[in-house]
């Protein structure tokens, strides 16, 4: 796979653990995309769209709600979410 493909897979699965663990965002990124044999650029891809996502989460979250109609935003899957 492409290393823009495989960023925006660990920025996903980074996203889910950091909604699914409630843990600091910074520790996720370390976690998940600071250690193993990941190549740089795509590390560093990941780490940005991680950190943009982040960065606009409350937003999103809201407008989610927004659209969501009839539906509680804590019964949204993480997945989802992410």
């Amino acid at each position: 796979m492409g290393k823009r493909h495989t960023g925006r897979k660990l920025a996903f699965q980074t996203l889910y653990q950091v909604e699914v663990r409630k843990e600091d965002i910074n520790e996720m990124i370390s976690i998940f995309l600071e250690d193993g044999n990941i190549h740089q650029e795509t590390k560093e891809w990941a780490i940005q769209l991680v950190r943009g996502a982040w960065e606009a989460h409350e937003e999103v979250d809201k407008l989610i709600i927004k659209f969501a109609k009839e539906w509680d935003f804590d019964r949204i899957n993480p997945i989802d979410k992410s």
